[in-house]
């Protein structure tokens, strides 16, 4: 049965997104996810589900699996993911803006979207946005996405994004929930990292955004991007083994 704070959660969605649809059956997901389908990490992180950029999962995992429709050209992989099973969500274009991303013009993204919308509603799937990256020209793609989806009354179920623009715990709160407050929908951070400073700095911005991201109802799901072992900002020190901010991610 669908709960009182669940209903108005869906009640608020709707009113900025009425053709959006939840599947109201489905209990609230675990948060913690990974970007990549390395299963080893799957395991030594405790995630309940990952993405790897593609329509199809890397490994057979008991993790979740999420498929991406990544740009343009994996458009045509959609028929693959008719014959999954398990699939509850799929995420849209990534980092649309970006050429060696996505590489998705904003009125040919509008254009295709419907397809995705169809593929959502053959198999009771939640549309995720796409999930631009959080600097000015990744903003300005999503948010005129946004707007003119809403004009043509294209579905989207909840927002996903990237952050990299700094090791502000802070700010990093006070834009996701600018985000959730702007278009009345829940928010997935699919990639995040502090990306350049200190392993202190990055410690503390980790540390701070953990404690926000599993506290927020706003937030559905993170996936905090890892780059290389050894750098100051990786959960994995140069000979694999977790660093201090590895462990706050397996513990979170």
């Amino acid at each position: 049965m669908t709960s009182r704070r669940d209903a108005l959660k869906i009640i608020a969605a709707s009113a900025a997104f009425p053709w959006a649809t939840f599947a109201q059956s489905t209990p609230r997901p675990k948060k913690k996810g990974w970007c990549g389908g390395d299963t080893a990490m799957h395991e030594l992180f405790k995630v309940q589900w990952y993405y790897d950029w593609t329509t199809l999962p890397r490994a057979i995992t008991k993790v979740e699996f999420v498929p991406l429709i990544k740009s343009e050209g994996k458009m045509g992989d959609m028929a693959f993911i008719e014959q999954m099973t398990g699939v509850t969500h799929v995420l849209g274009f990534n980092e649309p803006e970006r050429e060696k991303q996505g590489d998705v013009a904003l009125e040919r993204a509008l254009d295709l979207w419907p397809q995705l919308v169809v593929l959502a509603e053959k198999l009771n799937l939640r549309l995720g946005s796409p999930a631009p990256s959080s600097d000015k020209l990744g903003i300005d793609w999503f948010e005129a996405f946004m707007a003119e989806a809403k004009r043509r009354k294209l579905r989207v179920d909840f927002i996903a994004m990237h952050w990299y623009r700094g090791r502000d715990a802070t700010q990093f709160q006070q834009f996701i929930e600018g985000l959730a407050k702007d278009h009345r929908l829940p928010v997935w951070i699919t990639e995040f990292n502090g990306w350049s400073g200190t392993e202190q700095e990055n410690y503390a911005f980790l540390k701070g955004s953990l404690r926000f991201l599993e506290r927020s109802s706003k937030v559905e799901r993170y996936a905090y991007f890892n780059p290389t072992p050894g750098k100051p900002h990786s959960l994995l020190a140069a000979d694999g083994t977790l660093t201090r901010m590895g462990e706050l991610y397996r513990d979170a």
